[in-house]
Order: C-alpha cells, then sequence, then structure tokens
C-alpha cells in the first residue's frame, strides 16, 4: 500500500512539471489506448456473443430431434415401407443408369465418382454430372426421364450457363441424388 502512494506520488509530481503541451499530448496518447483497449474488449465481447447465440440455436435444434426421436423413427420407418428396396440404386447402379439416362437423351455427360452418405438406415449417394455444348431440350429430356425414375433419383442441382462460342448451346452442371436401403437383400 505504501508502495503505491509512492508511485502516485511520484506520477502526480511528473505529471505537474511537465508543461502543458506535454500533459496534452500524453493525455491524448492515454485516451487513444483506452479507446484502441476499448473497442477490442467491445468486439471481443460481440464475438464471443455471436457464437454463444449460434451454438444456442444448434441446441435447441439438437435438444428438439433428441425429444423427438422415437417419432422421427417412426416416420422414417413408415416411410421406407413404401420404397421398393429392389429399385434403389447402390453406388455402381447408380452410374450406370445415369450414363444409361445420358445416352437416351442422345448426348454425352462427364461423370464424377458418386460421393456416399451413410447412416444406420441408408446410405444416399450424390453423382456430379456435366454437360457440354447440349441444346435446352436435351437438358429438359435428360430432366424429364431422371423426373420418371422418382423418389428413386432426384435432380437436387442444376447449373446452367450459355456457351460463349455458340449461344444456342448450353454448358451444365448437375447433382443427382438417390439413396440405397442398407438393410436390404438384392438378387
Amino acid at each position: 500500500m505504501n508502495k503505491a502512494r509512492h508511485c502516485l506520488h511520484i506520477s502526480k509530481t511528473l505529471f505537474l512539471s511537465i508543461t502543458l503541451r506535454e500533459k496534452a499530448l500524453m493525455t491524448a496518447c492515454l485516451l487513444v489506448i483506452l479507446f484502441v483497449w476499448a473497442n477490442r474488449v467491445i468486439s471481443t465481447y460481440n464475438e464471443q456473443r455471436t457464437i454463444n447465440t449460434a451454438l444456442n440455436i444448434q441446441k435447441a435444434k439438437h435438444n428438439f430431434w433428441i425429444a423427438n426421436k422415437d417419432d422421427i423413427e417412426n416416420k422414417l420407418k413408415d416411410r421406407l415401407v413404401i420404397f421398393d428396396s429392389q429399385k434403389t440404386y447402390t453406388k455402381d447402379s447408380l452410374v450406370g443408369k445415369v450414363d444409361t439416362l445420358v445416352r437416351q437423351s442422345g448426348s454425352q455427360a462427364s461423370l464424377n465418382t458418386p460421393i456416399t452418405r451413410e447412416d444406420e438406415k441408408l446410405k444416399m449417394h450424390t453423382l456430379r454430372l456435366t454437360f457440354r455444348d447440349v441444346t435446352l431440350d436435351t437438358l429438359i429430356q435428360f430432366q424429364q426421364s431422371i423426373k420418371k425414375e422418382a423418389p428413386y433419383l432426384s435432380l437436387s442441382e442444376l447449373k446452367i450457363v450459355a456457351n460463349k462460342k455458340n449461344p444456342t448451346k448450353l454448358n451444365a452442371d448437375l447433382k443427382i441424388t438417390s439413396f440405397e436401403l442398407i438393410n436390404r437383400t438384392r438378387s
């Protein structure tokens, strides 16, 4: 305590011994430092509040899913009974089917390797494909053939861009999604 008084006394003596201009500059520097510090504290608080809000929203969603787990699983079981497990597509059969539909539309497309997400009941397969220099009619015909395969195949994303060299032709990136029931028997 005595040391603190001594430091305060020395600081007061130094402050009083400097000129008015130096006092103003020192005060301005201290205010700038205080402003920068306060600004950082406020921005850190806001960042933490935003993160906390997002986590609370996510927690509420998860709590909803957990609270309704039995109901959701019962509805899923009811829906899975509707589907014919013989018509669902494996990763390989998805590529084969989409390739066949592309050829039937009278076009060619480059097909990427399917990406698979798996859970307890089913596997979700996503296949990206790209058409280059095709007509709108070809894309419509291909989309109609995918639509006929619903609900086992679906077009989940479509991006169309006009070809810069020939505006009557289109380039299209598509994402086809299918599912495969895990606990089924295939012949």
